[in-house]
């Protein structure tokens, strides 16, 4: 009977144990799908961008980790937590599907020719401290919903407008003097 028992206490942890592996293993086969998309939606757009920065081609192959791709930084988990692609590479519109990238801390998609609308997409992103997608003239609407947690914002020459939330310009705890550091716009 005592054997028994020990083999079920056995059987759950292993059972736990792959059930968080998978998951672990099911976020980063996400974020990876999510980062592709990107890739599909304004680093494909243009051939002339992919030849001009065949530094991004990594970004194509099944593969190869996306940790481990231009542009790319994970934490300790492998979830994302830089998104770095800037300088010309990027046309087009920035995918709804970036919500799911919610472990990025610095973003920089500046100096790119993005357009349309900026989607909520930051709101998601929950530790997000810096922010920079200035230098695309085509993007514009509204300033999305953004963490508390943003430190540098940087929206300068975009056509983005709109108001900033009073909770970015609050000292909200004793370890930072002010919460906002850098804002700069072109409005």
């Amino acid at each position: 009977m005592y054997s028994i028992s020990v083999r079920r206490v056995c059987s759950l942890y292993l059972c736990i144990f792959f059930f968080l592996s998978n998951a672990k293993a099911d976020v980063r086969d996400d974020e990876r799908l999510i980062l592709q998309e990107l890739y599909n939606a304004t680093m494909r757009v243009v051939p002339s961008i992919i030849v001009s920065n065949s530094k991004y081609n990594d970004w194509t192959s099944p593969t190869t980790d996306h940790c481990t791709w231009t542009g790319i930084s994970c934490d300790g988990e492998g979830r994302v937590s830089r998104l770095i692609v800037k300088g010309g590479v990027m046309k087009g519109n920035l995918p709804y599907s970036l919500r799911g990238l919610t472990r990025i801390q610095h973003l920089d998609l500046s100096l790119n020719n993005l357009e349309g609308t900026l989607p909520d997409v930051l709101s998601t992103m929950t530790v997000l401290d810096y922010v920079d997608i200035s230098s695309n003239l085509l993007l514009s609407g509204t300033i999305p919903p953004i963490p508390p947690s943003v430190i540098t914002l940087h929206l300068f020459y975009t056509h983005i407008s709109g108001s900033l939330p009073d909770y970015l310009f609050l000292n909200r705890d004793s370890d930072h003097d002010v919460s906002l550091q850098i804002l700069e716009t072109s409005n």
